[in-house]
């Protein structure tokens, strides 16, 4: 499933057989730092720390502000 896609995702959580003594798993696509153009798809940012001004631009791109949705 879109692992991008938190709706669904809560949704397929909930729904997980419980109960049976069994592990569950649900399987996510997903890409690399989506939806900040500086960071998709680039493997740098699974060590790399952002700078602030980073953090910043990356908070701008993705409609947060101070970490909180605008």
């Amino acid at each position: 499933m879109d692992g991008h896609d938190t709706d669904a995702l809560a949704e397929q959580i909930k729904n997980l057989p419980n109960g049976s003594g069994k592990p569950g798993a649900i399987i996510c696509d997903t890409v690399k730092g989506k939806g900040v153009d500086f960071m998709e798809d680039d493997n740098n940012w699974h060590y790399r720390v952002p700078k602030p001004e980073e953090v910043e631009e990356a908070h701008k791109q993705l409609g947060l502000v101070e970490g909180e949705a605008a």
